[in-house]
């Protein structure tokens, strides 16, 4: 089997397919039930993958490496260039991002830890508030994406994803 994501012709799109996915996942996780159990940890581990690549693109405040796309270089992402209003609209993102940034990065039980690395952190139970941690970001993201969806993409839409506060899930079992 050979596997494959769809084409990301510009930066702007890896960011929207970061946005497509994240609300992907969370639709899925929010609808249950699931064939097993390992179907949801692997909608969750999605979920939390595009959740976190997307807080550190729109909220990480320093040590951001050359390579990634970041919100406070939108010349690496806005191909077509940008007026001053989008500018001072991607700097307020980036100013409203920075707290949930730092309450899911920059903390001892990051996401991180239980996502791109083997690590003893994994062994420690974690309940992940997926419909608090959408909520959170998803006021960030259509902005954002407003800026971006200039054109239609390869991959299906999903429309905007609201959860219950309450939807909750785990990485352990």
């Amino acid at each position: 089997m050979i596997a494959s994501r769809p084409d990301k012709l510009t930066n702007a799109h890896t960011i929207l397919f970061e946005i497509d996915m994240l609300r992907f996942a969370a639709r899925r996780l929010q609808q249950g039930p699931f064939k097993s159990e390992k179907d949801l940890w692997a909608y969750l581990e999605c979920f939390l993958l595009h959740f976190r690549n997307l807080i550190e693109f729109l909220g990480k405040e320093a040590n951001v490496r050359p390579d990634d796309l970041h919100i406070t270089r939108p010349q690496d992402f806005m191909e077509s260039g940008y007026s001053s209003a989008e500018r001072n609209t991607l700097n307020e993102l980036h100013e409203q991002s920075k707290a949930v940034w730092r309450e899911y990065e920059s903390r001892e039980d990051s996401i991180s830890k239980y996502l791109h690395h083997c690590t003893v952190q994994r062994t420690v139970g974690k309940k992940w508030p997926v419909g608090i941690m959408n909520n959170a970001v998803e006021n960030l993201l259509v902005p954002l994406e407003q800026l971006l969806r200039k054109r239609p993409q390869s991959w299906e839409h999903e429309r905007r994803v609201r959860l219950s506060r309450y939807a909750s899930n785990s990485t352990i079992s």
